[in-house]
């Protein structure tokens, strides 16, 4: 696949008052679907992007998975992080079939984080 250079184009930001892509803090284990292709600048037939991950007010210890897939218990992470830590990460992630991307948040039962995407680039 061919890359191309973007951005930096925030795609997600959970925080109350920014609700970009998403709105609403991650709760542990529930996966959620965001929409890329075909925005910000991402062509609809983009096959994976180029981003940085960051989490910010983390209730417990975890980690974040990007997927194509709608996994609430994915096998890898893109972001491991302790309590009160911000904490960003680089990462390439495929789309699925359809141009989305599911984020998920691991942490104790109970637990909620915010997430920022800056997508970098994408292939084509």
């Amino acid at each position: 696949a061919a890359y191309n250079i973007l951005g930096p184009v925030r795609i997600l930001d959970s925080r109350p008052g920014h609700g970009k892509g998403l709105s609403g803090r991650f709760q542990t284990g529930v996966p959620r679907r965001l929409a890329v292709a075909g925005l910000n600048g991402i062509p609809g037939n983009a096959v994976a992007i180029t981003a940085n991950l960051t989490v910010v007010g983390q209730t417990k210890p975890g980690f974040v998975s990007i997927t194509p897939t709608n996994a609430p218990a994915p096998a890898t992470s893109n972001l491991n992080f302790p309590l009160g830590d911000v904490r960003a990460n680089g990462l390439t992630a495929k789309l699925s079939g359809t141009g989305s991307i599911f984020l998920v948040y691991k942490g104790a039962a109970g637990s909620h984080t915010d997430l920022l995407l800056d997508v970098t680039g994408y292939y084509l």
